[in-house]
């Protein structure tokens, strides 16, 4: 049978096998498979479960890693480079992904599969390598706790070939810190759910990929046709006095002030923000909005107790955001067919400080760009605004192959309870970890990295140091995992609490109801903010009655919203498509178009939100069988606005675009659950979406568990 879009099958390796014939195994695809799962994590989802990889211990033999492509990788549809790492996390105890950009989303897919998973563990250090009539597992004992991630890409390139993709992990990952990253191009990372530390525990050093397979597709003129179109209405839209505006303006401090105005009245819309938003990341990528979103209310400060402009002003952010990072490019990075490139690669900058630079390492003075994320953590989480100290961090994060949120969000968790003695010196080899103290930040990152001293504590992750060390009071996380640099304590910030929540991968800004509880003006139904917002409701969702959610009369989204902006997310990461695309370019994509294009499938809009809602069914019910509810993924007190004072709640922020807002995440979640069809308390999916979902084999699945964890409230 001949597949279009996808490569219909998946490799399976197992690691304890020592003889070639029996280490690798193809399993073939069902059509109709991809049809209901498309591929990506939702392909995967269903692989996982099948295997039962709930009951694995996420450290051990049983639970399975797997690189999953995307259905329109490689397809010529645009934004189509990302891939998904997928596994049992070591961090939270449940469904784990990762999402990553670069190159290595078509290399999987060039192989002939859609996707490699590895099962058991290896009884020594080994590497993966796939070229076109080969595939072999190889001995990596020089690569092992020898060399980092950069040296590691460098060498297996250098041994097979430049045009080879990489991904592997380094030091961090290989002592399993239960945050560890994979690292693909020496700066794209894997990082979120802790899956670095499967491979460190498989002792799967990399894998290696060079093959050259070609994926087919149904109808090559219209695929053609709608990339040419569409790259024609996205250079349309660029430029104007928008774009002139920001250029301007857009690098001041008192920018921030102004949207944080425009924003507290509501009337941020008039400026058609979605422009501004695209004109930002061509312009500065992901780290344009760093000095903006400390003084609005958007990223956390002092671990979540902070003000903004109070403790993190704007004079301080713009010196780690904008041009004070973008005047070190050296040029433009972009990830696999996207024409926005928000990437880029940069000289390390000179401290204004003169901390010192690392000089022993010829590879380490170029280096990706840092990110939202990463500055932000390690920036005003922090309160750092030395740009040669941040952008040192997220190298020595990636060769090491350790996730930036999570190991800031660590940082920010000691040194806070180091301020408040729950941490001594004595525990810290004395080392005094302070607001804003890059060298004891730095020396604690290596500790972390090498599982020495106190490290070997943090390591574990911020909920397990927490506890350790009586601290929990101050520890940001999710069920587990830390939580990223969005706060939804914001100003509509409601989609992006609900989603830290109920995500299958909780603690996550990229999925689920993120920007469905932005506000919309009540009377202006042309919006174009709210149209960028609910890009996909208005293509998959037409038979739904569109609504513009306004977070001032109605502080909780309908469910109509959380639903679309939930399944939506989940089609987009199913296509191994960017997110990004969907929010901030003021240009609809034409997804259902190059769905069908690609396949032949002919699908209606509606069809696919039937497809993120099965593969978001499938993922939360890999949870339920791990005995997670929402019991377990519930927010820190902080994080929802509010501390208990003699029984009663105190706003945590008296002061900012934040103060006194506790928005109602309960009555958000109990509207998610009602949408997607699970039970309140237990979280159980009914019969009835089961059975329309096709979902026959979770709902067995879901009757063996013992009673005690069915009736789990």
């Amino acid at each position: 049978m001949e597949y279009f879009g996808c490569m219909g099958k998946l490799l399976w390796v197992d690691l304890s096998q020592t003889e070639k014939e029996k280490q690798f195994t193809e399993q073939t695809i069902p059509a109709d498979v991809y049809k209901e799962y498309l591929t990506g994590y939702g392909l995967g989802a269903k692989v996982l479960f099948d295997n039962e990889v709930y009951k694995a211990d996420p450290l051990g033999p049983d639970n399975v890693i797997g690189f999953m492509s995307g259905l329109l990788t490689n397809t010529g549809a645009f934004f189509s480079g990302r891939f998904e790492v997928i596994g049992k996390s070591p961090l939270t105890g449940g469904w784990g992904d990762a999402n990553c950009g670069g190159y290595f989303a078509p290399a999987i897919k060039k192989t002939g599969y859609d996707g490699i998973l590895f099962k058991n563990i290896s009884a020594k250090p080994v590497y993966l390598l796939i070229e076109d009539g080969n595939m072999e597992l190889r001995d990596a004992a020089d690569l092992w706790k020898k060399k980092d991630t950069a040296q590691t890409q460098d060498i297996l390139q250098k041994r097979h070939g430049a045009n080879y993709q990489v991904a592997c992990i380094g030091e961090g990952a290989e002592n399993l810190c239960r945050f560890g990253a994979i690292i693909t191009d020496k700066g794209r990372a894997a990082a979120r759910s802790g899956l670095g530390a499967i491979m460190g525990s498989k002792k799967l050093k990399a894998l290696c990929l060079g093959a050259n397979q070609a994926t087919h597709i149904h109808d090559v003129v219209t695929m053609s046709t709608l990339t040419g179109n569409f790259m024609n209405q996205m250079c349309a839209a660029s430029g104007g006095w928008i774009d002139d505006l920001v250029s301007w303006f857009g690098y001041t401090p008192l920018f921030s002030g102004v949207v944080r105005f425009l924003q507290k009245h509501n009337w941020l819309n008039a400026v058609e923000p979605n422009n501004l938003d695209f004109y930002g990341m061509k312009r500065w990528g992901t780290c344009g909005t760093t000095a903006l979103s400390a003084n609005i209310g958007d990223s956390p400060i002092k671990n979540w107790k902070g003000v903004g402009y109070i403790d993190f002003p704007a004079k301080k952010a713009i010196k780690i955001s904008n041009n004070s990072v973008t005047d070190h490019e050296t040029g433009k990075y972009g990830c696999h067919h996207c024409p926005l490139r928000c990437g880029g690669k940069m000289n390390y900058p000179k401290s204004i400080h003169d901390y010192p630079l690392p000089k022993d390492d010829d590879d380490i003075q170029q280096v990706h760009k840092i990110e939202y994320e990463t500055s932000c953590g390690f920036g005003g989480l922090i309160q750092c605004d030395n740009l040669a100290a941040i952008v040192e961090l997220n190298e020595m994060c990636n060769k090491a192959s350790i996730d930036t949120i999570s190991c800031s969000v660590v940082v920010a968790w000691a040194i806070e309870a180091f301020e408040n003695k729950k941490i001594t010196p004595d525990q810290t080899d004395n080392i005094v970890l302070e607001w804003g103290n890059i060298d004891s930040v730095k020396i604690l990152v290596e500790k972390i990295i090498k599982g020495e001293g106190i490290g070997k504590i943090l390591k574990e992750g911020v909920k397990i140091a927490a506890e350790h060390f009586n601290a929990t009071q101050y520890a940001m996380h999710a069920g587990g995992q830390e939580l990223p640099m969005h706060d939804p304590r914001q100003i509509g910030g409601i989609g992006l609490g609900i989603q830290y929540e109920v995500e299958p991968t909780p603690g996550r800004h990229t999925s689920t109801c993120n920007g469905c509880g932005l506000p919309a003006p009540e009377t202006d139904s042309s919006n174009k903010k709210a149209k960028s917002i609910h890009r996909l409701k208005g293509q998959f969702m037409q038979h739904v009655a569109k609504t513009q959610h306004n977070v001032k009369n109605d502080p909780v989204p309908s469910q109509d919203e959380l639903l679309l902006t939930s399944c939506s997310a989940d089609i987009v990461n199913g296509l191994g498509l960017c997110l990004d695309a969907f929010g901030l370019i003021p240009v609809e994509p034409p997804l259902v178009e190059w769905i069908n294009g690609a396949t032949g499938w002919n699908f209606p809009p509606s069809e696919f939100v039937t497809i993120g809602k099965r593969i978001k069914t499938v993922r939360h019910c890999f949870n339920l069988m791990c005995n997670i509810t929402l019991r377990d993924t519930r927010l820190p007190d902080r994080a929802r606005g509010y501390r208990e004072v003699k029984g009663k709640k105190e706003a945590v922020l008296k002061k900012g675009p934040n103060a006194y807002r506790m928005p109602p995440i309960d009555e958000g979640n109990q509207a998610y659950y009602e949408a997607m069809g699970f039970d309140l308390q237990t979280g159980v999916p009914s019969d009835e979406v089961l059975t329309d979902l096709g979902l026959d084999y979770v709902k067995k699945a879901l009757e063996s568990r013992p009673t005690s964890d069915r009736c789990r409230k």
